[in-house]
């Protein structure tokens, strides 16, 4: 099986009226796809990583975190095994290392 559907399934969800038909029963509106069991029950899950290890691509899984409302940082402690507040940490610890690379405005020549 190749993962073309399961990309296709995903991808239609950028169509407002299948966007509104998954929202109602996933489970039937997946039923149009020629999906394994495993790609079903990651979409239905809603679980991310199960999706791309399946062959999903980055952008088909985009549309159905859009659909839900889920920003990249609702989704980014997931891609990394973390949890929010570890997230969030490594973000800071991320911020503070990064800190003394920051440009300050009056550093750039186009501010000038």
């Amino acid at each position: 099986m190749t993962s073309s559907e399961l990309n296709m399934a995903l991808i239609s969800l950028k169509r407002r009226e299948n966007r509104e038909m998954a929202s109602q029963n996933m489970e039937w509106y997946l039923g149009r796809y020629n999906l394994s069991d495993d790609e079903r029950q990651a979409i239905v899950d809603e679980d991310w990583v199960a999706m791309w290890h399946c062959g999903a691509s980055p952008y088909a899984i985009n549309k159905l975190r859009h659909m839900r409302l889920l920003s990249h940082d609702d989704l980014a402690p997931i891609w990394r095994g973390m949890s929010r507040v570890e997230w969030e940490s490594f973000q800071a610890e991320q911020a503070a290392r990064n800190a003394r690379f920051a440009l300050a405005p009056e550093d750039t020549q186009w501010q000038r």
